[in-house]
């Protein structure tokens, strides 16, 4: 069983937009992720999605 996403990378995902949240769930219930590969999987979307906005969704 894979390990659960961290509480603060999972509000990361789920602020993304619809259609990158949605394929990026996809892919994680597929595929085993850790930390900082999901980390910066949500980076490349979040800023190929918003790249105005990016540094809003950066973790703090």
């Amino acid at each position: 069983m894979p390990a659960p996403i961290e509480p603060t990378l999972f509000a990361r995902v789920m602020s993304l937009p619809d259609g990158p949240r949605e394929d990026l769930l996809e892919f994680l219930g597929g595929s085993p992720v850790d930390d900082l590969s999901l980390e910066k999987l949500i980076d490349n979307l979040a800023y190929q999605s918003e790249p105005a906005q990016h540094h809003c969704l950066k973790a703090s």
